[in-house]
């Protein structure tokens, strides 16, 4: 009784009010979290100042982190970012910053640093030392000990606890780099096979684009006349769906026997780039997206697997050129030779910023810079009609009677700030363009008749051209409405998410 006596109920108010400053971010991630956050803090700050700053200090750092994250694409997206960060180029990193941190973004997390800084120096400097705080100290470390095995029963719940969750994502990013260095091992292991693939196509031409919602292309019924080229052509148009909505993982499932229910697949296969190598096709990729420097990535993975591979953006440090550049890297190749070629084409399309994917010049829509957020879907529509017309300069350049042409982007778009990429995801991700066509039809016909207007998923992709080329008797078609939402291991149905034009703004 005598030392309860000694308990300063002022002082613990004001620890209590401190450590809710410093935890105050996390109660917008999860109410029940940062109740656990500001308990943890409390007791540490009765066994130590010095443990209270140092965990203090962490907390900030992690809360806005992860503030920035909640608020802009959901609750599950840690790891996603940190992975993304890790395989986007630096003009990609710098898009981002430009895109997604305004002067009320930097003011707000500048307040919340201060005031946290303040209230633990506050705690450490001006908390004396009582008999309360010594007699209390043997009780603290008991107290968290039992928090502990109250509120983490399991590894699990442990995990996701946001102390520790950032440390240990940043891990499973550098566990799933080195699973994509293995692949690279396992493609220098295997044994390229000779095969006998009767086509009648001398050329394939695989253009990827990127981050296209086929609604604002007017060969899917939108209004304004985005794609006069694919228009004039009649190129046979498919209902599709992407299988993720991010790059890295996209374009593997689609180029490679991969699947959304098995992506472990991609990481001991050979993509279509080999299998169609080995049929005496010579082999290009040719990218206007940044290559990574230390780390391979899934789509350097794929990339590797060329004859030869071009990275049209590797020393690009702030922004990144247009897709026109595409087309003179292609005029070096010589696709009039009379040789087999397969050309893939990774464009930059409409990933965001959009009003930096076209010149200005060649506008369909003319649009002011001073206001982009203003002019969002003008400038978007603006960069569809550029790669639109993208596509209709490769065309002229191949000019081939026996070319085959496939153009899909490799995830929709929520033409907004943001783009792709959301947790909880939205319809709009996964709705993207496919077409397929050449002046030998009787193949493609023959696939599109067999989707009798169905929507697929282009986890297709990689059979689908498999049976054009002459390697499969038979196409391989996959009408599954799983897609991946953000990492492999959150597979989702496309069919139950909302749209995001249908959400409460």
């Amino acid at each position: 009784m005598k030392s309860l006596k000694n308990i300063d109920i002022k002082h613990l108010l004001i620890l209590f009010i401190v450590s809710l400053v410093i935890t105050t971010p996390y109660f917008f991630y999860s109410p029940k979290q940062g109740l656990m956050a500001v308990l943890v803090l409390m007791v540490l700050a009765l066994i130590s100042k010095a443990l209270y700053g140092l965990v203090g200090v962490y907390s900030i750092l992690i809360n806005l982190f992860f503030l920035h994250l909640v608020s802009k694409w959901g609750r599950n997206s840690l790891v996603s970012r940190i992975q993304a960060s890790y395989e986007s180029a630096t003009y990609e990193r710098w898009e981002y910053f430009k895109s997604y941190f305004g002067l009320m973004d930097i003011l707000l997390m500048l307040a919340y640093v201060l005031a946290a800084l303040f209230a633990i120096y506050y705690v450490i400097k001006l908390q004396k030392t009582t008999k309360f705080t010594r007699n209390i100290s043997l009780l603290a470390s008991s107290v968290l000990i039992a928090l502990s095995l109250l509120i983490f029963p399991t590894i699990e719940t442990l995990r996701n606890f946001q102390l520790v969750h950032l440390p240990l994502s940043i891990y499973s990013t550098y566990e799933n780099l080195s699973i994509i260095n293995q692949r690279e091992e396992f493609l220098k292991s295997v044994k390229k096979e000779k095969r006998h693939c009767p086509n009648s196509y001398d050329k394939i031409i695989f253009i990827q684009g990127e981050s296209v919602n086929k609604h604002h292309l007017t060969q899917y019924g939108y209004n304004r006349k985005t794609t006069p080229f694919l228009d004039s052509i009649k190129p046979y148009k498919f209902e599709a769906i992407a299988p993720a909505n991010q790059t890295r993982f996209s374009i593997p499932i689609i180029l490679t026997p991969a699947s959304v229910d098995n992506f472990k697949v991609f990481y001991h296969s050979k993509s279509i780039v080999s299998l169609l190598s080995e049929c005496g096709y010579t082999t290009y990729w040719i990218s206007n997206q940044g290559k990574t420097g230390e780390y391979a990535t899934t789509i350097t993975s794929i990339a590797s697997e060329a004859d030869h591979t071009y990275f049209l953006n590797d020393l690009d440090y702030t922004t990144a050129g247009l897709d026109g550049n595409i087309l003179k890297q292609l005029d070096k190749i010589d696709t009039q030779k009379n040789n087999k070629q397969a050309i893939f084409i990774h464009l930059l399309g409409s990933h965001v910023s959009y009003s930096d994917r076209y010149p200005k010049e060649e506008a369909l829509l003319k649009v002011s810079d001073k206001t982009p957020e203003e002019n969002l879907i003008d400038h978007y529509d603006n960069s569809i009609y550029y790669t639109d017309k993208v596509i209709s300069e490769i065309y002229k350049r191949v000019n081939n009677e026996h070319a085959l042409y496939i153009y899909l982007s490799d995830h929709g778009e929520v033409v907004s700030e943001m783009g792709h990429g959301f947790s909880p995801s939205f319809k709009e991700e996964y709705e993207i363009p496919l077409f397929i066509w050449s002046k030998e039809q009787e193949k493609i016909a023959k696939v599109f008749k067999e989707t009798n207007d169905k929507t697929i998923n282009t986890e297709s992709i990689f059979h689908i051209i498999k049976y054009l080329s002459g390697i499969d008797e038979k196409s391989e078609l996959s009408y599954s409405s799983k897609v991946l939402s953000v990492l492999p291991e959150n597979i989702v149905d496309y069919l139950t998410l909302p749209k995001y034009s249908e959400k409460d703004h």
